[in-house]
């Protein structure tokens, strides 16, 4: 969920009974920011639902929490500084819940870099760049592991 809609609406505000409401002042928070026009009806578009209360309703099942500690794989995360749809903490909050990765990598934009958005907009060639770099990585990692094992 957006920062901007946390700060005005409370995760247990978001019931059946209050949609009308929600969705009713989400209108008129629209109506003085484009970024949470974007931002909501984007997530109608994306999660196929109705209405911008759907929509939060929806997000709302989603959290890696449970499953992050089963993932035994390599991870590259990738953040923006300023991302206007991913809250800043959840970069920190997955790390930690990755407890099993087989390695991890983590990697917030900034500014400077041009590519503090969200998807790194702005700079979507140093993103593609470290995606890049990072599979190369691993690539000469398999390859080493492969040859000691030989070795051996």
């Amino acid at each position: 969920m957006p920062e901007e809609l946390k700060v005005t609406l409370a995760r247990s505000a978001i019931i059946d009974r209050n949609k009308d409401q929600i969705n009713t002042l989400l209108t008129k928070l629209m109506k003085h920011s484009l970024m949470l026009q974007w931002a909501l009806q984007q997530g109608t578009a994306v999660m196929g639902v109705p209405t911008a209360y759907d929509f939060l309703k929806q997000s709302l099942k989603y959290t890696t929490a449970k499953i992050s500690a089963s993932v035994d794989q390599d991870v590259l995360l990738l953040a923006g500084a300023n991302d206007h749809y991913v809250p800043n903490n959840q970069l920190p909050l997955q790390i930690d819940w990755l407890t099993h990765a087989r390695s991890m990598t983590a990697r917030r934009f900034t500014d400077a870099e041009y590519a503090s958005s969200h998807c790194q907009l702005g700079n979507v060639g140093l993103a593609l760049t470290t995606i890049l770099d990072w599979l190369d990585q691993l690539d000469r990692e398999n390859v080493s592991l492969a040859q000691a094992t030989i070795d051996n």
